[in-house]
């Protein structure tokens, strides 16, 4: 489909909460990674990085979640929003954390906000990375190792 106002063909970010089956998507991923890359889709994981979009501008948080939390978003706006698409992997929009809140200006998880139970998350970079590499990577710096349910 060509989204006449981008002149993109496919989107630059997929709403991972619209898939009746994410799982289905992610394996994908992996699949078109290995494939170019001639790797065994069984030696791929994915890594992730939130992308803070403009980390040195200060976000009004509460008014900014209010609007993504509201009926009217579009998500053929967010979905095909001018950003960088990255080389390898995807982009995802439409996950929410429960209990806790990502501040985007200092790119850090953190207490949630007072009477929000519910945040909804930036686009995260989903990069399919392969497993040997993950434990070297994982072995000499500091990551917070998280569960992703889908």
């Amino acid at each position: 489909m060509l989204d006449v106002n981008t002149k993109r063909t496919s989107p630059s970010a997929f709403w991972l909460s619209a898939f009746f089956f994410p799982q289905g998507f992610t394996t994908a991923i992996l699949q078109r990674h290995a494939r170019q890359h001639q790797l065994p889709v069984d030696s791929l994981t994915f890594t992730f990085q939130v992308m803070s979009e403009n980390k040195s501008q200060d976000y009004d948080d509460e008014q900014e979640e209010d609007s993504l939390l509201t009926s009217g978003t579009n998500i053929r706006e967010l979905a095909f929003k001018d950003i960088s698409v990255p080389e390898e992997g995807v982009l995802v929009f439409g996950l929410y954390l429960d209990g806790a809140h990502f501040n985007r200006a200092k790119g850090v998880l953190q207490d949630s906000l007072a009477g929000r139970r519910f945040s909804p998350m930036p686009y995260i970079h989903f990069l399919p990375t392969e497993v040997s590499h993950c434990l070297k990577v994982y072995s000499t710096r500091w990551k917070y190792i998280a569960t992703e349910y889908l």
